[in-house]
């Protein structure tokens, strides 16, 4: 009876673990514990029974192992149902560009697309109707791409980083609280810097804390910030240093971050995973493995489970990995062929954490277009895929939101998507299409259909001789008149303004303009009041008499026809008086 419920509580924990691990670690630790419980125990039996026994032994693993792939697959229809298939929805404000990121809120009620167009849209499911417009767009990083959106725990705030090395803090209605300051660029040391100096990679807000969050980047550094009321961030509470096992400096592109805030996981360029504790002082990693994935290739994004038991890798060696949690050396399960050419495409788990989803890209030249693909997280399988239209191009953010079980992701064409059923999702987009989009202006006109309209003036009863017009009586004047008086008017030359405002004021501006000049300037030539000006100007020169003093002697003083006519009068004073009257 002992061996029986031994034998119970072997089946119950093999089950579990395959559930929680998948069926890679389930077949390795089963066959591991049974050899070191039985240890030799089992090779004397085996030598002593012979091939029956060994065979019924076998025939009692293949019953086992029978039983819970029975299990397993029923597991799988169970896991089947929950995902968002049957509905699909595209929202109808567009980025300009790929949509790199989409983060909801905890209570699925609102969420935010960041594009590389530079913009950032705020979508509320509670204020949407039919149209599926966003109600605010913003550039929260001016001229950089928005690559990284986190909305906090509490929906209050939104992460936003990009191509900048500054990350924002913005409210849910996108207005700016506060902004990380930028390291100095020249500074070797990167503790002795404020703040990042290098494009960001990563942020995610810590688990437990509201007012705390990690931010990764260019500049191999994890930084941990904290947010003070009313006071603006001026350096980083704690910097960890991502250094190789030589010390050279290895660059993050991924991060997740654990439920509880003490686990940092880091994939690196060098294709490498580091973990590191929060709460220690050390800089060394508590955990690393080399080649996590392909050389030559990096992470583009990290995940968790929300029981902490999986880490989902998508690489851009066209590779989906999944690892036990406790168990970095290996992964459970690799699934490739998963092109990621973009190097943006996410990974997320279902509400209840049996599933997980990610996207794929479309190479240039090919025929197939982008798809999400689902895989089943006990089996370790593909569950099913929902195909994209090719003009739509590659997938970009990701993100299943539990609250509602609704797959929203965005496309390289600027476009957000929403996946959802009828049957088993519940608010979200749902409560949008039941609205109504209001009566546009198009339907508030009504069709009298065809038929002339007169307006009451242009009837013959109701034509007077007199007009009223602005509450004066004007007489109307017959149409040859009316032409009179047009051509009239057009051919008068438009006559100078005549109003002249008298200045006033208590400033000296104003005095001078009162007193110093007089009412007769204006008519006056400009000309003529500078030449009468000329010879007291010379006789008392106040202004420019230093000037006038260092002149140059002035050669020629008069004009060439002055000359020609002085010389002319010349000659004549020296012919005799009787010659000029001969010559006359």
């Amino acid at each position: 009876e002992g061996g029986d419920e031994e034998g119970e509580d072997e089946e119950e924990e093999m089950l579990r673990l395959r559930r929680s691990a998948g069926y890679v670690a389930f077949e390795e630790r089963y066959r591991r514990d049974l050899r070191r419980k039985e240890g030799d125990a089992v090779d004397d039996m085996e030598a002593s029974n012979g091939e029956g026994d060994h065979a019924a032994e076998d025939g009692e693993m293949w019953k086992m192992s029978r039983g819970m792939d029975d299990t397993v697959e029923d597991a799988g229809r169970e896991t089947i149902g929950i995902m968002p298939l049957s509905s699909r929805e595209t929202l109808g404000s567009s980025h300009q560009a790929c949509v790199a990121a989409i983060s909801l809120d905890s209570a699925g009620s609102r969420f935010a697309s960041g594009s590389m167009d530079h913009s950032m849209k705020l979508w509320d499911f509670g204020s949407m109707d039919r149209r599926l417009l966003s109600f605010r767009e913003v550039e929260p990083l001016e001229t950089f791409p928005v690559q990284l959106l986190r909305f906090s725990k509490t929906g209050g705030k939104i992460l936003v980083g990009g191509g900048s090395p500054s990350v924002k803090v913005l409210d849910r209605d996108g207005i700016e609280l506060y902004s990380c300051p930028e390291g100095d660029r020249y500074l070797h040391d990167m503790s002795q810097t404020k703040g990042h100096t290098a494009p960001l990679a990563g942020a995610e807000w810590h688990p437990t804390d509201p007012a705390s969050f990690f931010t990764i980047a260019g500049d191999a550094t994890v930084r941990i910030w904290n947010l003070e009321k009313d006071k603006a961030i001026t350096k980083h509470s704690k910097l960890i240093k991502i250094r190789a096992t030589r010390g050279q400096k290895v660059n993050p592109t991924a991060m997740l971050v654990d439920s509880s805030g003490s686990k940092i996981v880091v994939g690196c360029s060098d294709s490498s995973l580091r973990q590191y504790d929060t709460r220690s002082y050390s800089p060394r990693a508590t955990g690393e493995v080399t080649e996590a994935c392909s050389p030559g290739t990096e992470f583009s994004s990290l995940c968790a489970s929300h029981d902490d038991t999986l880490y989902l890798g998508r690489s851009t060696d066209d590779c989906l990995r999944i690892w036990d949690a406790r168990n970095l050396d290996q992964p459970l399960k690799c699934f490739q062929d998963l092109e990621n050419v973009l190097g943006q495409i996410g990974a997320a788990f279902s509400p209840d954490g049996n599933m997980f989803a990610t996207g794929t890209s479309v190479r240039k030249g090919s025929k197939q277009g982008a798809s999400i693909v689902f895989f089943d997280r006990v089996r370790l399988e593909e569950s099913g895929r929902v195909m994209i239209d090719s003009a739509r191009g590659s997938v970009g953010g990701i993100n299943w939101c539990s609250p509602i079980n609704q797959l929203l992701y965005g496309t390289s064409d600027g476009a957000v998507h929403v996946l959802y059923d009828e049957d088993r999702s519940n608010g979200g987009i749902l409560n949008c299409l039941a609205k109504n989009s209001g009566r546009s202006k198009a339907d508030a006109i009504i069709d009298l259909g065809p038929g002339k309209i007169y307006t009451p003036n242009a009837l013959p009863m109701f034509q007077d001789d007199e007009v009223i017009l602005a509450g004066r009586v004007r007489k109307r004047m017959k149409p040859e008149e009316v032409v009179k008086e047009r051509d009239r008017a057009t051919k008068k030359p438009t006559p100078p303004s005549q109003v002249f405002v008298k200045p006033m004021g208590s400033t000296l501006a104003s005095y001078l303009a009162q007193g110093g000049v007089k009412n007769t300037w204006r008519e006056e030539d400009p000309q003529e009041a500078l030449l009468r000006m000329e010879e007291k100007a010379r006789d008392k020169p106040i202004f420019t008499g230093g000037a006038l003093l260092n002149q140059p002697t002035l050669l020629a003083s008069k004009t060439a026809e002055q000359e020609e006519e002085e010389a002319r009068e010349h000659l004549l004073k020296r012919i005799p008086l009787h010659a000029r009257k001969e010559k006359s």
